[in-house]
């Protein structure tokens, strides 16, 4: 379904006709039914799935997952209506399997469908129940952020970024994909992760500008305050990296990098001053 749309169907007809009980086979039809627009007609055959085998957590979670990814393609009139549906389904299909909780898909839209409803609390629940790891799929890995920065979650989603943007470990072809992903929404908070990219392909001022109008923008986040600090070391500007380390510490008290760096500054500071003062004498 996902390479060859006419072929999957073909072979869906055969499976059908072959196993016109097995709800699996409904499921795989109302799947690519709804990816190919016509709802209806997949919600018809999500019914006749749950109709064989109503105790088949799958069948549910399937359906809500199909209509949750057709959610952008519906009219106005249907998407409540297909929102709350796609949510439902879900709910039962948790009801029969709790280890759909582990599901990062299911739990990403939960968290996008209360997110729209505007239960930001459930939404904020169940996006972090998203643990990101590598493999990374990239374009599922940047909507959990997009959600998070939607949701005001700006800690878990710069966590979530640092624990799988390995830079050294990634072809080129992934990092123009992130890129890319990173460029399909517009999110201030993204200049953050588009920094990173940037700095790690040796293009400094390209990722100093980015920050720098973050930090504008978001004065009172720490985590923009070291970015900005550690690429201004980077550059050599050691005036500016040791103010913007100080404010990071202003901001995070506890923080312990913009702690250790500050301290390093001053001890230097202090060793600098000393050798002068002997020069002069």
């Amino acid at each position: 379904m996902s390479v060859d749309d006419r072929t999957a169907g073909t072979w869906l007809v055969r499976a059908r006709s072959l196993g016109v009980a097995d709800p699996g086979n409904w499921v795989l039809w109302g799947m690519r039914e709804t990816k190919r627009g016509r709802i209806d007609e997949g919600l018809a055959a999500f019914e006749k799935a749950i109709s064989l085998n109503p105790s088949r957590p799958a069948s549910y979670a399937d359906a809500g997952l199909s209509l949750f990814d057709a959610l952008p393609y519906a009219s106005s009139g249907q998407r409540p209506l297909f929102r709350n549906l796609a949510q439902v389904y879900l709910a039962l299909g948790l009801d029969l399997d709790h280890f759909l909780w582990q599901d990062p898909h299911v739990c990403l839209a939960l968290a996008s469908i209360r997110a729209e409803k505007g239960d930001t609390f459930n939404a904020a629940f169940w996006a972090k129940r998203i643990v990101l790891q590598p493999p990374v799929d990239w374009p599922f890995a940047v909507r959990k952020l997009a959600l998070c920065f939607s949701l005001g979650e700006r800690v878990e989603a710069i966590s979530s970024w640092k624990s799988i943007f390995l830079p050294q470990e990634l072809p080129p072809a992934q990092l123009d994909l992130i890129s890319a992903e990173l460029k399909n929404y517009s999110i201030p908070d993204f200049a953050y992760m588009r920094a990173d990219l940037d700095a790690f392909q040796g293009k400094l001022d390209a990722a100093r500008t980015e920050l720098s109008s973050l930090v504008a923008e978001r004065p009172h986040v720490a985590d923009y305050q070291l970015a900005l600090a550690n690429l201004y070391e980077k550059l050599g500007r050691r005036t500016e990296a040791r103010l913007c380390y100080e404010k990071a510490l202003e901001l995070s008290p506890a923080n312990q990098e913009a702690k250790r760096k500050v301290t390093e500054y001053y001890a230097k500071g202090g060793m600098e001053h000393r050798a002068r003062s002997k020069e002069q004498h």
